[in-house]
């Protein structure tokens, strides 16, 4: 069971100097998940945390406004993130999706979508990504 980005104590857990120099691993505390970021992820997290609060609600909106369930919308900002290069974001998205229900072929799909949009070397650039990633999640790696 994932827990939700947006709780107070996941917040503090996030301000938590143990979290520094930690990189994108998962931890299992209680039986959850609870993520840990970059060291810059964190970073700015301690720095300025109301903005990060604010940008974590409104994500919470977006996915809330509408009909799409959490897979879909984590999908369609997958292929948004592809396309725009943002290997953070990949990996963001490509592990919501996957912690949501998709399968590695609806993800690696997603990628494949973007062929056309950005080109073949862009489009294999983030498939590396994903693949990397799809391995350590299927280990527990993360």
């Amino acid at each position: 069971m994932a827990i939700s980005y947006y709780k107070q104590y996941e917040f503090d857990i996030w301000k938590s100097k143990s979290l520094i120099h930690q990189g994108f691993k998962t931890i299992i505390k209680g039986g959850l998940r609870i993520k840990k970021f970059s060291e810059e992820l964190t970073s700015f997290i301690q720095e300025y945390p109301e903005v990060w609060e604010a940008h974590e609600k409104t994500g919470e909106l977006v996915h809330s406004a509408g009909p799409l369930d959490k897979k879909t919308c984590h999908l369609i900002q997958l292929g948004m993130a592809a396309s725009a290069q943002l290997h953070g974001a990949v990996r963001s998205h490509a592990t919501q999706a996957y912690e949501a229900g998709a399968t590695a072929d609806e993800i690696y799909h997603t990628i494949l979508l973007t062929l056309n949009t950005v080109g073949f070397p862009k489009m294999i650039m983030t498939y590396s990504w994903v693949r990397e990633l799809l391995e350590r999640l299927d280990k527990e790696e993360i």
